[in-house]
């Protein structure tokens, strides 16, 4: 999700999409703090479910391709002193 875009960049309809993203990082926080396996497990199942449910909204690799038009060169065609 760090790179995921922005509310206009990378995302169909950011005012859908945010309440799934909003329940992801609350997941991820109950996650770290679980010491219990079982209930760790059906965290990171929920964390799938949401992560699904925004990925109907998400534009995969607009930032990517954006940066791209702009001249952006990866690593591979960085030219390195």
């Amino acid at each position: 999700m760090l790179f995921k875009g922005s509310t206009r960049i990378g995302t169909l309809d950011h005012e859908k999409e945010k309440p799934h993203l909003d329940r992801i990082l609350e997941l991820y926080e109950q996650h770290f703090h679980e010491t219990d396996p079982e209930k760790r497990k059906a965290i990171y199942a929920e964390i799938n479910r949401e992560s699904q449910a925004a990925a109907q909204y998400e534009i995969p690799n607009e930032m990517d391709k954006l940066y791209k038009a702009m001249g952006e060169e990866g690593p591979e065609r960085a030219h390195l002193p």
